[in-house]
């Protein structure tokens, strides 16, 4: 699985690509103007992958651009401004403010077709960019041929807006292509207050999730364990049940407290003395160990000779 690599999706490579955009510095007039031109297409192109209000400003909070990054309001202008390119770079070009809320508000509508507001109109839906217009942009880059928009719009029936939005998409793969395959996780200091309370919360929910896991799997191997040692336990005490029970003893008890109160100083009589004497010699048999092991009968034949001897005798022969 080494070989394996995480492939963000289109709107996380968005993401990273405004990221960039928000660290970089002008050096001058020219370079300000394509960062924020860039600016104003990227988040143009991401509002159009999440069309609801709500849900918009949900992930731009979870994404680090929230109100601390970016305001609402100048998201809201870049949004507008992205849709017509065209306007939007001849007013970056005329302007001499540096908001982009305040250009939207002042100046923006006056390099807009007639004046008029660049809102959408209802009901209204943009043109959706193909896979092969991005492929088409792909291979002209790759070629080094120049990317015209009238060419493309001709070639594949659609509008200037959508195959600006195509070029933008492929530059933006272009740019994924050649940076490292796994994204960086986003450190929680720079965490949204809200997508970090969504964070920490997320966070120990899953570490009391892998906590009960883990006491489960712990449980579970115990009880193996402990399984097995009370069956081999219960083997050990029925075993010694089994052996107590079928020990007879060499004397009963009455003869073991017999003797024991005839050793005991307070009942050392002679008439516990005689009977014990009587009762402890005749357990001698068993107690005492024989010298010589005792035999039960005639001794057997040890050769050949002896054994048809002893055929003969016994009339066996």
């Amino acid at each position: 699985m080494d070989n394996v690599h995480y492939m963000p999706s289109p709107l996380e490579r968005l993401a990273d690509k405004l990221r960039g955009l928000l660290k970089k510095d002008a050096t001058n007039r020219q370079e300000w103007i394509e960062i924020q031109m860039c600016k104003c297409l990227t988040l143009a192109e991401m509002r159009e992958a999440i069309p609801g209000n709500i849900e918009f400003g949900r992930w731009c909070d979870e994404n680090g651009f929230g109100n601390e990054v970016l305001k609402h309001q100048t998201r809201a202008a870049a949004v507008e401004m992205g849709c017509e390119p065209a306007a939007l770079r001849a007013c970056l070009e005329a302007t001499q403010r540096r908001s982009l809320r305040e250009i939207f508000r002042l100046e923006f509508q006056r390099f807009t077709s007639a004046g008029k507001t660049t809102r959408k109109k209802p009901g209204r839906r943009k043109t959706k960019v193909t896979q092969e217009m991005v492929d088409e942009v792909h291979n002209r880059l790759e070629r080094g041929a120049p990317v015209r928009e009238p060419q493309l719009m001709k070639m594949f029936h659609a509008g200037e807006k959508t195959i600006e939005r195509a070029i933008l998409q492929a530059h933006v793969e272009r740019e994924m292509r050649q940076a490292p395959p796994l994204i960086e996780p986003l450190p929680p200091s720079q965490m949204a207050p809200t997508m970090q309370q969504r964070y920490e919360t997320q966070l120990r929910a899953a570490e009391k999730k892998l906590r009960q896991e883990l006491k489960e799997e712990i449980t579970a191997e115990m009880s193996k364990v402990y399984d097995g040692y009370v069956r081999f336990q219960n083997t050990r005490v029925a075993k010694a049940d089994r052996i107590l029970a079928s020990h007879k003893g060499v004397m009963s008890r009455a003869v073991f407290r017999q003797i024991k109160a005839c050793l005991h100083p307070d009942h050392c009589t002679f008439a516990y003395a005689a009977e014990a004497l009587r009762r402890f010699t005749e357990l001698e048999d068993v107690l005492v160990k024989p010298d010589e092991p005792a035999l039960s009968g005639e001794r057997l034949p040890q050769t050949a000779a002896e054994l048809m001897a002893w055929r003969k005798r016994y009339g066996r022969g």
